[in-house]
C-alpha cells in the first residue's frame, strides 16, 4: 500500500463516512465547555482526553482500510519498545527491566489508544482520507509512546557501561525522529492533519520530560528545565486560551520559536552526551555556555507564548506562535 495514495486518487470510491467533508464535526464547542467549567485543571484536560477517545472511536468505523493499517504500525511501535525493554532487563537487572515495561504499558496504553481515536485525522489538507497511516505518522507515535523508557535511560543507568552507548542512541533517535518525521511525510507526500496535530502535542511532552530526566540526573541545571517546561506548557496554556476565549485560529510559527526548538534539542543532546561519556571537550565552560543559550531562547520564547496566547489574535485569524 503506498503512502501517498489516497482514496479516489485512481477512481476508487472514498469509504464510507469520508463524504462528511475535510473536518469532521468539531468537538471544540464541548472541549470549550469542559475547560471554562473546570478552569483547565487536570480534571479538565482528563474529561477532555476521555472525549475524544469516545468521539473519535466512533468515526473510525468508516475506515477498516486505516484501521488495519494503524494496527500494523501500532504493534511495531510496541514491538520496538519492548525489545529495547527486555535488552535493559539483561543488560542490568530483571527488575529494572520490568519495572520500565510497566511503566511504558501503563503511558504507551492510552497513546496508542488515543491515536487510534484520532485516524479521522489521517486526511490531506484537501480533506481526502489516505489509505495508510504511514510510516512519518508512526515515528511521531513512537516518540511519545517511548518517553518511559527514554526517561529511565537517561534516569535510571547514567553510569551502567553496557547502555551508555544504548541511552546516546535511543535518545538521538527519539530527538531525531521530530525532523525525520516531517522530512518523510513531505517527500512520500503524506502531510496529514494527524501528524500537525500531534507533532507539536508530543513535542510538549518529549522535550520537558527529556529536560527534567537530565536534571534528576544531574548533568542538567534546574533553570534549564523550568525554562523548556515553562515554554512548552506556555504553548499549550497559551494555545487552549486563545481558543477558548477568543475563538478558532490558525497558527503560525515563528523563525524565533523554531530556532528556540533547535538549540535546545542540541543542548539536551549534548546533555545526554555528557551524562554517559564524559568528553572532556563538552563539560565544563562549553556545555554550561550551551544551555545558558537555549534556556534564555526557550524562556524568551515561552514568554512570548503565553502573551501571545493570552492577548493576541490579528484579524487573519492566525496566531503567531
Amino acid at each position: 500500500m503506498s503512502q501517498g495514495s489516497v482514496h479516489q486518487a485512481d477512481g476508487r470510491p472514498e469509504p464510507a463516512g469520508a463524504a462528511e467533508g475535510p473536518h469532521p464535526a468539531s468537538i471544540m464547542p464541548e472541549v470549550t465547555a469542559i475547560l471554562r467549567a473546570g478552569r483547565m485543571g487536570p480534571a479538565a484536560f482528563g474529561r477532555i482526553a476521555l472525549l475524544a477517545l469516545r468521539r473519535g472511536s466512533e468515526r473510525v468505523a468508516a475506515f477498516p482500510g486505516l484501521r488495519r493499517s494503524y494496527a500494523a504500525w501500532a504493534v511495531a511501535v510496541a514491538l520496538v519498545i519492548a525489545a529495547c525493554d527486555v535488552w535493559l532487563g539483561f543488560a542490568t537487572s530483571a527488575a529494572a527491566g520490568a519495572l520500565t515495561g510497566l511503566a511504558q504499558v501503563v503511558w504507551a496504553g492510552p497513546v496508542l489508544l488515543l491515536g487510534r481515536a484520532q485516524l479521522h485525522l489521517v486526511r490531506a489538507p484537501d480533506g481526502r482520507a489516505f489509505e495508510g497511516f504511514g510510516v512519518a505518522n508512526a515515528l511521531t507515535l513512537l516518540r511519545l509512546a517511548s518517553l518511559p523508557t527514554v526517561f529511565a535511560c537517561l534516569v535510571l543507568f547514567p553510569d551502567h557501561p553496557s547502555i551508555a552507548v544504548f541511552t546516546v542512541v535511543i535518545y538521538s533517535v527519539s530527538a531525531g525522529s521530530d525532523l525525520l518525521d516531517g522530512l518523510l511525510a513531505r517527500l512520500l507526500r503524506h502531510q496529514t492533519d494527524f501528524g500537525r496535530l500531534w507533532d507539536p502535542v508530543v513535542d510538549i511532552f518529549f522535550n520537558p520530560g527529556a529536560a527534567i530526566a537530565l536534571t534528576i540526573a544531574g548533568v542538567a541545571p534546574w533553570w534549564l528545565m523550568l525554562a523548556v517546561v515553562f515554554r512548552y506548557w506556555a504553548a499549550l496554556l497559551g494555545g487552549v486560551a486563545v481558543y477558548v476565549f477568543r475563538g478558532p485560529y490558525k497558527v503560525r510559527p515563528t523563525w524565533y520559536g523554531k530556532l528556540s526548538g533547535f538549540v535546545l534539542a542540541f543542548a539536551l543532546g549534548f546533555g545526554a552526551l555528557a551524562l554517559v561519556t564524559e568528553p572532556d571537550w563538552l563539560v565544563g565552560t562549553p556545555l554550561l555556555a550551551l544551555y545558558v543559550t537555549s534556556a534564555l531562547l526557550t524562556g524568551t520564547n515561552g514568554a512570548y507564548l503565553a502573551i501571545s496566547g493570552i492577548l493576541y489574535r490579528n484579524p487573519e485569524g492566525e496566531a503567531t506562535l
